[in-house]
Order: structure tokens, then C-alpha cells, then sequence
């Protein structure tokens, strides 16, 4: 279906996330950091990218600024639980395609993720 790249500090989140996915013959890497994340993109090029915002080494709006400067043309969903009108108007400014709060239904995360996957 496509490739779908998890970028998250926090090791749980990305591996029951990465596990949901999979069943959807989805081709899911994972990276703990922005710089890691970058690096994936660079390499894979993800049809999608989940992203957090916060993350010790560099935050989510820095990975989401360096991707598009590099004219990356992954989908970008912003997963946070910063839900401050100001942050989701400059992510999706930023060309992110949807916001979705943390913690998440797993439901919404699979329809945002599924509708962004399909819509290419």
C-alpha cells in the first residue's frame, strides 16, 4: 500500500503503532529522533510521515521545516498532545496534512492515516 515512517521518542508508541500497521500490508520504519527521522526520509522517501512534535534532540516543527525545504514530498500528520491552536495553525501552515491529538484514538489515527495513504 506504501510506506509509512513513525517518528517518535517514546519507544512504545512507535512499536504498537508500527505493529497496527503493519496488518495493512503497510511498509512501517520507525526512527526515536529527528535526526534519525531525517536521515529515513532522506533514504526511504515515506509516503507519510507520523510525527511528534517534541523529542529531545530537535522538535517535530524542525523535522517538518527541514523536510520541506529538501522538497520532500512525504504527507506529513502532526501527533501531539500540545494542542495549542497556534502549534496546529503552524504545522499545518507548514504543510502537515492533519493534526491528531495525543493520546490518540486508535481509531482516528487509522482513518487519518488510511485516508492520507490512499489519497496520493
Amino acid at each position: 500500500m506504501g510506506k509509512l515512517l513513525i517518528v517518535d521518542d517514546e519507544n512504545d508508541v512507535c512499536e504498537f503503532t508500527k505493529r497496527f500497521f503493519l496488518r495493512y500490508q503497510i511498509k512501517v520504519s520507525v526512527a526515536r529522533s529527528g535526526k534519525e527521522a531525517l536521515e529515513l526520509i532522506y533514504r526511504d522517501n515515506p509516503d507519510l510521515i507520523l510525527l511528534d512534535l517534541i523529542m529531545k534532540d530537535m522538535s517535530g516543527i524542525d523535522v517538518l521545516k527541514q523536510s520541506k525545504e529538501n522538497h520532500y514530498q512525504a504527507k506529513v500528520i502532526v501527533v501531539s498532545g500540545l494542542v495549542e491552536k497556534e502549534i496546529i495553525d503552524t504545522v499545518m501552515k507548514l504543510g502537515a496534512v492533519d493534526f491528531i491529538n495525543k493520546p490518540y484514538l486508535l481509531e482516528n489515527m487509522e482513518m487519518s492515516v488510511l485516508k492520507a495513504m490512499v489519497n496520493d
